[in-house]
């Protein structure tokens, strides 16, 4: 665990507002950043009741904080993969660059799954494939929707 003080992490969240109007990146990213990565809460960011604080706890340095917000807005790379995790239906699932980040879109899927065992209710216990699963978000989709199934993913 790391700590910045409140004044620095003021500092670098006024600056990173600036760099984000700049790059045409939307401010609730450097809230998502810092709720992620910080122990800091959505409340305390709004009402900047942080910036006194001697120290607050965080996964990153300062340092590697510039280097994440860096890559975001000069390199546009995806938030997901910068704080190493995806909300995706009622799931918060670990991503990096070695898979692909899931869409809302992939929510379908299971969506679509859903309106065919409601046509053929004994599909519901059947076996379901996840082929090139990557972040494994469809079987995990499949799984909590179909506890009854046997869910294969690869």
């Amino acid at each position: 665990m790391n700590n910045i003080s409140g004044t620095e992490l003021f500092n670098w969240y006024q600056q990173a507002r600036k760099t984000a109007n700049l790059a045409n990146i939307e401010l609730l990213e450097i809230d998502m950043i810092l709720t992620e990565l910080t122990e800091l809460d959505s409340l305390a960011l709004k009402l900047k009741i942080y910036q006194d604080k001697k120290q607050i706890s965080s996964q990153v340095s300062l340092e590697q904080l510039n280097k994440i917000w860096k890559l975001r807005t000069e390199k546009h790379y995806p938030i997901q993969y910068l704080i190493g995790q995806c909300y995706w239906r009622n799931f918060c699932l670990k991503v990096t660059p070695d898979v692909l980040i899931p869409r809302p879109e992939t929510e379908l899927i299971i969506d679509l799954v859903q309106e065919i065992i409601a046509q053929y209710p004994h599909f519901a216990e059947g076996n379901f494939l996840d082929l090139g699963t990557g972040s494994g978000s469809i079987a995990l989709g499949l799984a909590d929707t179909f506890a009854q199934g046997k869910i294969y993913a690869t």
